[in-house]
């Protein structure tokens, strides 16, 4: 089976969980033998064609343009990462950006895939989230093949609320041309059948996995007191201000905790001066952005993440967390709540639960130990090869229904 995917972001050039999981999706189709042309926003006519598992990490493009693929190689490269940036794909992608470049970049997109993607022999088409439908939709329509639309957020998600009406109208589209549609949880198949009117039984929930690349056989501090972690973007969909509030509750309960707050968004002027304003600013340490080499990093120094998400369709920061013996305390509003036993609960805006929650775990340290380990193990049993034999079984079913 050779499947055509449309991502928008793919490490090393990642935002936030989409591309993580698209990377752990690719990956594990690809050890199931699927053959995967993968599609990326560039600034040339090209994709990438993937057979190997050890190809996703190593993206090898093949363009459409004798000239293009000519100037490629007479350029001389000092990196990896030099060179997809010579493509056109961002270090840091605008996956929940609104303006004018984002909207261009999309439209890119389609004119690249609309214009070249139909010379591909494959057989079925996978978009992930709004940024790559009106691409996915012009070329269903241009071949016939079946379309999965892979929803890892909404705009109501992202917005917390009404959000953008030209984004909802794309989504709208995807959602109605795709032959099935996969959401990350429960939670997200909800928001997909009550706000957009999709048929139930055309949503197929399919939770993700996590990606780490080495678990550290113990933890290497940076500091020797506890430390609590927000990591995510600085958003109002990530609620990076109720984390301020529980820390400043915890920071009066328990004064020798260090906070971190990893990421980057419209809200973090806002929160460091707050911080400061509550007499933290030796215990608040923020990072700005982190790539995958940094978020392991930080995971391995904390002892608990709090994540309370306004809106969160699934979490791969929680299971992140969990593998890396990180005790979570999770916003019911997350999709991996819906499945995992071994974190803590609360409501997003609950700052009298999350802090008592996570200065009963400093105060009990045995008790933390206890939780992380269970964690550790639970999660363990998480996997993208499951995930991805759930994926080909959609992609199956859809073929012999057409």
């Amino acid at each position: 089976m050779t499947v055509l995917m449309l991502c928008w972001e793919f490490p090393p050039f990642i935002a936030g969980g989409l591309g993580m999981a698209c990377y752990g999706i690719v990956k594990a189709l690809l050890k199931l033998n699927v053959t995967v042309f993968l599609f990326l926003p560039a600034n040339f006519p090209l994709y990438f064609k993937l057979t190997l598992p050890d190809d996703a990490d190593s993206l090898k493009p093949s363009f459409f343009l004798r000239k293009d693929e000519d100037n490629f190689k007479m350029r001389n490269f000092k990196s990896y990462a030099e060179q997809l940036q010579y493509l056109g794909l961002n270090p840091i992608p605008e996956t929940y950006l609104y303006n004018d470049a984002v909207f261009q970049r999309v439209r890119k997109l389609k004119e690249i895939v609309s214009g070249y993607a139909e010379k591909l022999e494959f057989d079925i088409i996978h978009a992930h989230d709004w940024l790559t439908y009106p691409a996915a939709c012009f070329l269903k329509q241009q071949t016939k093949k079946p379309l999965v639309v892979h929803v890892h957020s909404t705009e109501y998600d992202r917005s917390c609320g009404p959000g953008n009406e030209i984004i909802h109208r794309i989504e709208r589209m995807g959602l109605l041309m795709s032959d099935a549609v996969i959401a990350v949880s429960n939670y997200t198949k909800s928001v997909i059948r009550e706000k957009y009117g999709t048929d139930a039984e055309k949503i197929k929930t399919v939770y993700n996995s996590y990606t780490l690349s080495k678990i550290p056989v113990k933890k290497k501090r940076i500091f020797k007191e506890p430390v609590i972690l927000f990591l995510g973007r600085l958003t109002r969909q990530k609620g990076p201000e109720y984390f301020l509030e529980t820390a400043k509750k915890i920071h009066e309960l328990c004064p020798e905790v260090y906070f971190i707050m990893a990421g980057e968004g419209d809200y973090k002027n806002e929160l460091i001066r707050k911080s400061a304003e509550y007499g933290m600013k030796d215990k608040f340490i923020f990072t700005g952005f982190l790539d995958r080499k940094g978020v392991a990093g930080i995971l391995n120094s904390s002892d608990i993440l709090i994540l309370p998400s306004v809106s969160e369709p699934f979490g791969i920061t929680v299971l992140e967390a969990m593998r890396s013996g990180v005790v979570v305390i999770a916003s019911g509003r997350s999709g991996v709540s819906e499945f995992m036993n071994n974190i803590y609960k609360a409501d997003f805006n609950d700052i009298d639960r999350m802090s008592s929650l996570a200065c009963m775990l400093i105060k009990n340290p045995q008790e933390r130990k206890k939780t992380a380990e269970k964690a550790g193990r639970e999660v363990e049993k998480i996997s993208w090869d499951t995930i991805s034999r759930l994926i080909i079984k959609i992609y199956l079913d859809i073929r012999e229904d057409l």
